[in-house]
């Protein structure tokens, strides 16, 4: 049975997809989706689409771990992650837990800061921080150590103290703790808006994201 060289995450709205590539670039096994669904929240500044974070991490973890079984993976193993860009999170940088919904559908956090004040403070005053689900699920990946994300993912709202937002770097290269995700250590090496990688070559997001971390000759 050929090795796993590459995984790939897709982390869409409506469910998170992996996938196992070899060194040859051939999908390993079929990807593995674990479904999401979506509420509408009523505030004060009308109706959002959010998504509970708590469901997306046992997602990942149940995707990852299916095109995982049985296989033996290099350690630390290559990772691809695609994200919905326009995805607002919200986690304690000390619990890592997350007071609010995620907003999904364009939302952004004034509609937090105006739905839930007094939690609002607590992203003023630093304990809370944003960020999107790619920046969200490095900072659980490694228990808190990182807040980072891309330059082509960062978005920067006059309304959002800067010291809430992520570190913006052009790449990423992070390596997450096993026991946090999916039982293996991961080197994060991209962090992709999902949206640019549609259609494409008819190829899904979770194995575009593979192939841009996939070592040495790409078959």
């Amino acid at each position: 049975m050929p090795a796993p060289a590459a995984l790939g995450l897709d982390l869409a709205v409506t469910g998170v997809t992996a996938v196992l590539l070899d060194a040859g670039g051939a999908v390993l096994a079929t990807p593995q989706a674990a479904p999401l669904a979506t509420r509408t929240a009523q505030g004060p500044a009308g109706p959002a689409e959010v998504l509970g974070l708590d469901a997306v991490w046992r997602a990942v973890d149940e995707a990852g771990r299916a095109v995982l079984a049985g296989r033996t993976a290099a350690s630390p193993l290559p990772t691809g992650v695609a994200v919905a860009a326009e995805v607002w999170c919200c986690w304690d940088a000390e619990t890592l837990g997350s007071p609010l919904p995620a907003l999904t559908g364009g939302v952004g956090p004034a509609w937090w800061a105006a739905d839930a004040p007094r939690t609002w403070e607590e992203v003023a005053a630093e304990r809370y921080v944003l960020g999107d689900l790619g920046s969200w699920l490095l900072a659980r990946a490694t228990r808190g150590v990182e807040h980072l994300t891309t330059t082509a993912l960062a978005r920067r709202p006059a309304d959002v103290p800067v010291e809430a937002l992520p570190e913006e770097a052009p790449a990423v290269t992070v390596l997450t703790d096993a026991p946090a995700l999916l039982g293996t250590a991961l080197r994060v090496g991209a962090l992709l808006d999902r949206s640019a990688l549609d259609g494409g070559a008819g190829e899904e997001p979770a194995v575009a994201a593979a192939r841009v971390v996939l070592p040495g000759p790409r078959g």
